[in-house]
């Protein structure tokens, strides 16, 4: 089932351990970007189109120039007078599914808000732990290497009896389709003997010989 990612984006910022009490001019923004780069390379290709990420603006306003794009992740910034909760309560009600929306964020009053609307919450470190945890267990990528072809097995013993039964395949030479370990006149097997049908087997029975 297909699911749609909400982010409280700087309670998560707060939980990769990239926020700061203070920022150098420009500092905020780079942050945000190496937030939203650790998303990238976390969240599933196909949940990252489904991803919204919220920040706050009051206490920290979005740039005069805007961030650079964040590839198919949404960023939006609340306006002044608003929280980021504010406005992922709002995307819950207007969404057409929100059972199929996870909203991840540490404030507990966004949690309930999102189970009135049966969303999943989750916590902010708890997400970043399972994406960490998802990443390891996936098998790596790249190109897929086929395994290198098997060396034509060395014919068996019972391979070479067999041949020197049946004969050369039809319609080849006789020399050349017998391996070099049993080339030549090769006569196959005699069938054993039934001794009761052996008539010198009987001719010693009869006249005392050694049977």
């Amino acid at each position: 089932m297909p699911i749609d990612v909400m982010i409280d984006g700087y309670n998560l910022l707060h939980a990769a351990g990239l926020a700061k009490a203070r920022y150098a001019p420009g500092e905020l923004e780079r942050r945000r970007a190496r937030l939203l780069a650790k998303l990238r390379d976390l969240l599933d290709p196909a949940m990252l189109a489904r991803t919204t990420v919220v920040f706050d603006a009051r206490v920290n306003p979005p740039p005069v120039r805007p961030d650079p794009p964040a590839g198919p992740i949404t960023v939006l910034f609340a306006p002044r007078d608003r929280e980021a909760d504010d406005v992922i309560e709002e995307l819950l009600a207007k969404h057409s599914a929100p059972g199929q929306v996870l909203v991840v964020s540490s404030d507990h009053r966004l949690h309930k808000a999102a189970r009135r609307r049966s969303a999943t919450p989750i916590d902010s470190d708890a997400f970043l732990d399972q994406l960490e945890v998802d990443q390891h267990l996936a098998p790596p990528s790249g190109p897929v290497v086929s395994p290198k072809a098997k060396p034509p097995a060395a014919p068996t013993l019972e391979d070479e009896l067999r041949q020197r039964m049946e004969g050369p395949p039809r319609g080849s030479d006789s020399a050349a389709a017998r391996p070099d370990s049993v080339k030549g006149d090769l006569k196959p097997p005699s069938p054993p003997v039934d001794p009761l049908n052996d008539p010198a087997f009987w001719e010693r029975r009869i006249h005392g010989g050694e049977t």
